[in-house]
């Protein structure tokens, strides 16, 4: 393959188009929704590490609600109590209850009369003592009203008031979700002055890694988080069920802290939540799509919050790479892929575009398991927008050109000739190329006496009536009437249908003429009895050789000719005719060529020299075997 004859003004206009593209669509929102798709699919076939995980869930599950089957949820403060005093004996890093206590035992009881009174005051004081020791997080939501303004629903207050800081211990359980109901982002911070305004998972981490909420910038160590309110890729772990869990019920038995399991859990983060059956609080991750022998799967609020916990203290979650860097990756796929499109097949290019587009999604999952989110649909419809371009350049060019010839050809050759190189995809370069063909010169012997016997318009009804024959003469044998020169005529053969034995097809063409000229003669005579004029005869000369073919002259007049040092021999065999007596001189190059020698008898043969050439030729009057 060549680039030589690339149109590289075609080519930086598919670039620009496709650069163009890429800018718009960067600011479309169904952009962003297509490539998820393939978020998603990097996300489920990448295996993260799941050893030392920081968070485990502690889950009050079917087995801990058949325990306890004969206690409503709202009576169960002593339960968190206790659960929550086994983990911090166990040191625990921090414990978060992602539940919402709407309710406490209190409110509950006071319905019920004064005789309970006392009773509403006490019951849940063990609870409200281990929230006041610090170290648990509560968690809160934000619901949208009937006037579709936004609200936090939080915790009762005699929860919150006795937590050491009040609203900066509640964190919000929302999760930022995209455009098509999946998770794959979180919030540092939410853009609300009150508090609380951090969400749950991230309050559970700063908390453990004793950051300050208030710093201006959240330092982790390995990464900083300067614009808080700017969403970030959760790192997710693994698909669901990937996060360790312990039964709650575990909490609650006797002698707990001696537990293999619970001494496990030292300097862990705690998530006590409800996975049970039943439970609601199930979600749309990139795990829940369905790919090719993948079966997409919900996640749990309490995993999806661990997965943000993970991910906010290990800092490993895909990140955007730099803006110039992404046009530089853009642009290289394009132009690579632009150069091969203009220069193949569009079979070829087809099948270069699906290999490119399964590439270019390669190397994104490559970049994506060094947590670098690299686009693919952008690039892939770039890569088609550039293919498309091609095709519409190089038709609309190919009809160009189908046009210019068939103007130029339609002057030598039938237009069923034109067709077929056009069928054929057997288009010449029209600019001028250097091919093997076999050129062919007929002149008329006595021409000028002919005319002086002649009336001007019965010579010219005369060279119509002659020229016709040896128009379907040559048409054939395939050749092409390249000019009338007066009373000679230049014919070419080999071009622009590149047919085999070229040679042979011109000599036989020659011997047709011979025919024609002597039934002409003949007409002639009978037509022109009175006028006395003189023998009608031609001389033809063919010589086979190298010669440039194609569209020569002007800007103003262009004709499709061939030029070169094989028309000048083959003018001057055809002069040469008079002197040999010959009707017909075939150069020693033409007979060579013929690819069957054997059709061919050699009747007399001659060397000449050749008009302005030092080197002599060999020339040969022939005929065709029967």
């Amino acid at each position: 393959m060549s680039l030589i004859k690339t149109n590289w003004i075609n080519i930086i206009s598919a670039i620009i188009i496709a650069c163009i593209f890429f800018q718009v669509m960067m600011f479309t929102e169904w952009i962003d929704i297509t490539e998820n798709i393939y978020y998603d699919l990097w996300t489920c076939i990448h295996k993260s590490e799941q050893d030392n995980l920081n968070t485990v869930i502690i889950k009050i599950d079917d087995k801990t609600w058949f325990e306890h089957r004969d206690q409503p949820l709202v009576f169960w403060g002593p339960h968190f109590a206790k659960a929550i005093e086994v983990l911090k004996k166990v040191e625990v890093r921090i414990i978060g209850l992602d539940f919402l206590f709407l309710v406490n035992p209190e409110d509950w009881l006071k319905k019920f009369g004064e005789e309970l009174d006392y009773l509403a005051r006490t019951y849940d004081i063990s609870m409200r003592t281990k929230l006041n020791e610090g170290g648990v997080i509560l968690s809160c939501i934000i619901a949208e009203t009937e006037d579709m303004r936004h609200e936090r629903i939080m915790p009762r207050f005699d929860y919150l008031a006795v937590l050491p800081n009040f609203n900066q211990d509640v964190g919000i359980s929302n999760f930022y979700t995209d455009l098509d109901g999946v998770i794959r982002d979180f919030i540092p911070k939410y853009d609300i002055n009150t508090e609380p305004n951090i969400p749950f998972a991230t309050l559970l981490a700063i908390k453990a890694l004793n950051i300050n909420p208030a710093d201006e910038v959240w330092d982790f160590g390995s990464y900083k988080i300067k614009d808080k309110f700017k969403p970030l890729p959760i790192g997710f772990i693994g698909p669901p069920k990937t996060i360790q869990r312990l039964s709650f019920s575990k909490l609650l038995k006797d002698n707990a802290i001696n537990d293999p399991e619970i001494k496990s859990l030292k300097n862990k983060i705690i998530i006590i939540a409800e996975e049970n059956t039943g439970n609601q609080d199930v979600h749309q991750t990139p795990y829940s799509r369905f790919f090719l022998g993948l079966k997409g799967k919900l996640m749990t609020g309490p995993e999806v919050q661990a997965n943000i916990v993970e991910t906010i203290i290990s800092g490993k979650f895909p990140e955007n790479l730099p803006l110039w860097f992404l046009w530089l990756y853009f642009i290289f796929f394009i132009l690579i892929a632009t150069l091969f499109f203009f220069n193949m097949s569009f079979v070829k290019a087809g099948f270069l575009l699906f290999f490119m587009c399964g590439f270019s999604g390669l190397v994104s999952y490559i970049f994506f398991t060094f947590y670098f989110k690299v686009p693919s649909v952008n690039v892939q419809l770039g890569m088609m927008i550039s293919y498309l371009f091609s095709i519409g350049i190089r038709l609309l060019s190919s009809e160009k050109k189908r046009e210019q010839l068939r103007k130029i050809f339609s002057k030598y050759v039938p237009d069923k000739i034109v067709d077929e190189l056009i069928s054929k995809n057997e288009l010449p370069d029209i600019g001028g190329d250097e091919v093997e063909i076999t050129i062919l010169f007929s002149d008329i012997r006595n021409f000028t006496a002919i005319s002086e016997k002649l009336l001007p318009i019965e010579v010219v009804e005369m060279l119509n009536e002659y020229f016709t024959k040896i128009y379907d003469c040559v048409l054939e044998e395939g050749g092409i009437i390249d000019k009338f020169i007066g009373d000679a005529v230049m014919v070419l053969f080999g071009v622009p249908l590149k047919g085999e034995n070229h040679a042979l097809k011109g000599i036989k063409c020659a011997i047709k003429m011979q025919e024609i000229a002597n039934k002409f003669r003949f007409n002639l005579k009978e037509k022109f009895t009175d006028k006395n004029i003189p023998e009608f005869r031609i001389g033809i000369g063919i010589h086979t050789g190298k010669a440039i073919v194609g569209n020569i002259g002007s800007k103003e007049r262009m004709e499709y000719t061939a030029i070169g040092d094989s028309v000048n021999i083959a003018s001057r065999i055809e002069s040469s005719t008079k002197e040999l007596g010959w009707c017909i001189a075939v150069s020693d190059d033409c007979v060579k060529s013929v690819k069957a020698p054997n059709v061919l008898t050699i009747i007399n043969s001659k060397i000449i020299e050749i008009k302005g050439r030092e080197k002599k030729i060999e020339v040969h009057e022939v005929k065709i075997q029967n």
